[in-house]
């Protein structure tokens, strides 16, 4: 599976309440502040806040990741 533009995410937050974003970026090379080099991520735009975040891709596609899962 693969995440493409416009797919749905779900987020639980620390409240317990579901939060939802959509893919605004498609699959891309990423590096993150732990420095593991590159990884493939999206850029999630999310509902709540408007925020947008890039998203780890094989933590949305694992679905033993707790938190983050692609519908």
């Amino acid at each position: 599976m693969s995440m493409k533009i416009g797919d749905l995410i779900a987020y639980g937050n620390i409240d317990g309440e579901t939060v939802y974003g959509v893919v605004s970026k498609g699959p891309h090379k990423h590096v993150f502040q732990h420095a593991r080099g590159y990884e493939d991520a999206v850029k999630v735009a999310w509902t709540d806040d408007a925020s947008v975040t890039t998203e780890l891709l094989d933590h949305l596609l694992d679905p033993e990741y707790k938190g983050l899962t692609a519908l």
